[in-house]
């Protein structure tokens, strides 16, 4: 898997996570389909942060998603600043802007 594995190994080695990180990885794994209770737990979400979750987000198309989850996504990305979560991690920044750009594709989809 390359860098994205590594990526997803320097999300899931924390045991506490930065703010951001929780936000931005908890509004890619409910467009991802993750259950409500999945990401409202970070144990349960270290869990679902795998090699399948980048082929889910690569397969992933915004006609897949209900428009009620991309409104959840969404306000993660209009509460958050690419800039403090630049300076909390890589590999969480490379999801937000993943999330930014799958739901602003939503919005014409």
């Amino acid at each position: 898997m390359g860098e994205g594995s590594n990526a997803l190994t320097e999300l899931r080695s924390y045991r506490v996570p930065p703010k951001y990180t929780f936000l931005v990885l908890q509004a890619v794994l409910t467009l991802a389909g993750s259950s409500e209770d999945d990401v409202h737990n970070w144990g349960r979400m270290r869990v679902l942060t795998n090699y399948k979750l980048i082929r889910r987000l690569v397969e992933l198309k915004p006609a897949d998603v209900t428009p009620k989850v991309v409104k959840i996504a969404r306000r993660v990305t209009s509460d958050v600043d690419e800039a403090d979560v630049r300076k909390e991690s890589n590999a969480t920044l490379a999801l937000f802007r993943w999330l930014v750009n799958f739901t602003g594709f939503s919005e014409l989809a």
